[in-house]
């Protein structure tokens, strides 16, 4: 799904538990501007808080500008210490 706020479009992914809408509430998950909703790690996440009956919504905050769900590329090497 897309939202638009203020001009700007956010990719995310509506995930309703079985039986459930929104008004049982929603978990929102968010990451890193490198990462998107459509990560292994995010899809899990939100499969197993479903089988728990826990709806959530997975927002790709580095898709604002309707980017499409994908990870950066990280072109510039980094030192960590």
């Amino acid at each position: 799904m897309q939202i638009t706020h203020n001009g700007l479009v956010l990719n995310a992914n509506l995930s309703l538990a079985s039986g459930k809408t929104l008004k049982d509430g929603a978990v929102l998950i968010t990451h890193g501007t490198l990462a998107h909703n459509g990560m292994l790690l995010i899809q899990k996440m939100q499969t197993e808080l479903a089988a728990r009956g826990v709806n959530s919504l997975a927002l790709s905050l580095g898709s604002v500008g309707a980017r499409p769900s994908i990870s950066s590329r990280c072109l510039r090497k980094t030192r960590y210490k």
